[in-house]
């Protein structure tokens, strides 16, 4: 029975470890996926921002080659500015589309290396450490980062049913 129990422990403890491994590999895929998609935001507003200098230059050049003589004032102003201007805005909200996805990247990453980090850290420890370090580490990457937007009081409520809870 003894020997049993002994087999049914280390059984727990692989498939414990196969876990946070299926979990890290997970969270890998996931900051692999966010860095692409934030590639692809980044070359469009690269592609933007040039379509907007290349349009400015060209209006801007157009006055000293005697193009646009006869416009008013206004219409030139407006040909300069108006249409650099919205490519420029465009160019801004997709490189602001391309941080956020790299911003998801950087988290992933941080969970994984947690996750991945975590049980050759805590091998040699006391097996009431393990857990507490186990139970801090799961509540700093599942509850804490979301808890940043929840009010102080239900953060407070939160975190005391997580520790009643233990």
């Amino acid at each position: 029975m003894a020997l049993m129990t002994e087999h049914e422990e280390q059984s727990r403890n692989v498939l414990a470890a196969v876990g946070v491994n299926a979990t890290a590999s997970d969270y890998e895929a996931y900051a692999t996926a966010q860095a692409k998609i934030a590639d692809r935001w980044r070359i469009a507003a690269v592609v933007a921002f040039t379509i907007a200098a290349f349009y400015f230059l060209t209006a801007a050049g157009m006055s000293f080659f005697g193009f646009g003589g006869e416009s008013t004032w206004w219409e030139m102003v407006f040909q300069k500015i108006g249409a650099p201007g919205g490519a420029a805005a465009v160019g801004y909200f997709l490189q602001r589309e391309s941080a956020q996805h790299r911003k998801q990247e950087r988290e992933a990453k941080q969970v994984q290396l947690t996750l991945t980090a975590l049980e050759p850290f805590i091998a040699n420890l006391e097996p009431v450490e393990q857990r507490s370090i186990r139970m801090d580490t799961a509540r700093d990457i599942f509850t804490r980062k979301r808890g940043a937007s929840i009010p102080t009081g239900k953060a407070d409520q939160l975190e005391a049913a997580a520790t009643a809870t233990e």
